[in-house]
C-alpha cells in the first residue's frame, strides 16, 4: 500500500504514531549493494528504513537518523538497512542512482534541489534496492478500485486516526487512492510485502533470519523514544532463555528500565 506523499522541499516528515507493526516479519526481497559491517550484520536488533531517492524529507530527516544509529559501533546495538524503493518517479528512484549514493553521495531529482548535493551514508549500513513489478493496469476501473479499497483497509488497521473517521469522510480518501495506484507504473515487492504507506517507513525488528517485526511507523520519532524501543526489544532477547546480548545492550536495557514483550 502506499498513497501517502513523500514530501515535497521543505516539508516536515510526519510524526508517527504508536509504532505499532502492520506486518509480522520483514521481507527484504532486494538486490543488495552493501552488506555493511559483519559486527553490525551480527546485532540482535535491526532498524531497516524505507526511502525514496527523490525524497528530501528522507534526507533531511530520516536517513540521518538511521546514520545516527548506525554509527553507535561500540554498544553494537542495532543493524541498520537502508532500502531505496519506489512509489513514484521511476526514472529517479533507480538502482543505478542508488549505486551512485552509494559510492560517491550523490543526490537527485528534488533532493538535490533541496539543497542536500552530498550524502553520505555510515558505512556500516547494508544498503539495497527495491525489486518491482508492473503496477495495477490503470485502464481496469475494477482493479484499480479493489486495489485502493485494499489498501485503505490496511492503513485503517495501521492508523487510529483513520478508524475515527465518519464512513462519509472515510469513503471520501478512495478517488485519492485510485489516483495513486493508477500512477504507479510499477510495484516494489518489498515496500508491498511490508505494507508500507509512503516513504520514509522505517520497521524496528529482531535480527533472527525470520525478522519478527517489532514496531513500524511512517515518518518520524525522536532519538530518545527510538532508543527506548530498542532497550526494550533486547530486554525482550534477554528475558528469553539461552538469549546472549553482548555487554552494553545489558547495559542500554539495564539504564533504561522497562521491560516489554512484544512477541
Amino acid at each position: 500500500a502506499a498513497f501517502a506523499s513523500s514530501g515535497a522541499p521543505g516539508t516536515r516528515a510526519p510524526d508517527c504514531g504508536d509504532g505499532l507493526p502492520s506486518a509480522t516479519h520483514l521481507v527484504l526481497d532486494c538486490e543488495f549493494l552493501t552488506e555493511g559491517h559483519a559486527g553490525a550484520r551480527t546485532a540482535q536488533v535491526g532498524l531497516a528504513l524505507f526511502f525514496q531517492l527523490g525524497s528530501p524529507v528522507c534526507f533531511h530527516h530520516a536517513l540521518p537518523a538511521l546514520n545516527r544509529f548506525a554509527a553507535r559501533r561500540g554498544a553494537g546495538l542495532v543493524r541498520c538497512v537502508a532500502i531505496s524503493t519506489a512509489t513514484e518517479a521511476f526514472t529517479i528512484n533507480t538502482l543505478a542512482n542508488t549505486r551512485d549514493l552509494v559510492e560517491g553521495g550523490c543526490t537527485v531529482g528534488d533532493t538535490l534541489r533541496s539543497g542536500i548535493e552530498q550524502f553520505d551514508l555510515d558505512e556500516s549500513i547494508a544498503v539495497a534496492f527495491d525489486r518491482f513489478d508492473a503496477g495495477v493496469n490503470p485502464s481496469d476501473v475494477a482493479a484499480v478500485h479493489a486495489r485502493a479499497e485494499r489498501e485503505l483497509a490496511e492503513a485503517t488497521e495501521q492508523d487510529p486516526r483513520l478508524r475515527e473517521l465518519s464512513p462519509a469522510a472515510h469513503d471520501a480518501l478512495l478517488p485519492s487512492i485510485e489516483a495513486s495506484v493508477r500512477s504507479r507504473t510499477f510495484e516494489a515487492r518489498s515496500f508491498s510485502f511490508n505494507k508500507c504507506r509512503g516513504t520514509p517507513t522505517f520497521i524496528l525488528f529482531l535480527n533472527t533470519p525470520e525478522r519478527p517485526v517489532l514496531r513500524q511507523w511512517l515518518g518520524r520519532v525522536p532519538d530518545e523514544l527510538l532508543v527506548r524501543w530498542i532497550a526494550e526489544a533486547y530486554s525482550a532477547i534477554i528475558a528469553r532463555a539461552g538469549a546472549q546480548p553482548n555487554s552494553a545492550a545489558v547495559e542500554a536495557t539495564r539504564t533504561q528500565g522497562q521491560h516489554v514483550h512484544f512477541l
